[in-house]
């Protein structure tokens, strides 16, 4: 009876052994998935803080040359105001007028320009930060367990 009892520790401790040296695996593997989530939330946070700089940025950099167009357009129309008062009999002032025209003509065209790619690089960063930011909530989702808490 005493060897069969000393048998059944002996498998027990066995037992115990391996489920303990099982349990450390997964422990350690989970340990490390839990970095790596940490370390890819902390990645797509600088990402978004920087990308959210940058939009700042572009829809200052927008106020800015719509504030300009629009001080452009005033100019614009005294211009033409002015072009309208003169008499035809002044040739040459009506000349510097044309060509001031054309000037601020080519001006507006420019800024125009400029707002559109602005305006089409604030909405290319704006879709990214919403892609950022739903890969950021998929791996929250994903390191939490799939619990949507």
């Amino acid at each position: 009876m005493k060897p069969l009892l000393i048998g059944c520790s002996l498998a027990l401790s066995a037992l115990c052994i391996t489920q303990w040296l099982r349990e450390s695996k997964i422990r350690s593997a989970a340990l490390t998935q839990s970095s790596d989530a940490a370390r890819q939330i902390a990645d797509l946070q600088s990402s978004a803080a920087k990308s959210s700089a940058r939009l700042t940025a572009f829809e200052s950099e927008i106020a800015r040359l719509t504030a300009l167009q629009q001080e452009t357009a005033a100019s614009l129309a005294e211009a033409n105001t002015k072009l309208k008062s003169i008499t035809p009999a002044d040739p040459a002032t009506s000349e510097k007028l044309r060509a001031d025209l054309t000037a601020r003509n080519e001006t507006i065209t420019t800024q125009n320009e400029a707002l559109k790619k602005l305006a089409a690089e604030r909405d290319n960063l704006v879709r990214q930060l919403n892609e950022r930011t739903r890969a950021w909530n998929d791996l929250v989702r994903k390191s939490s367990g799939g619990n949507p808490d």
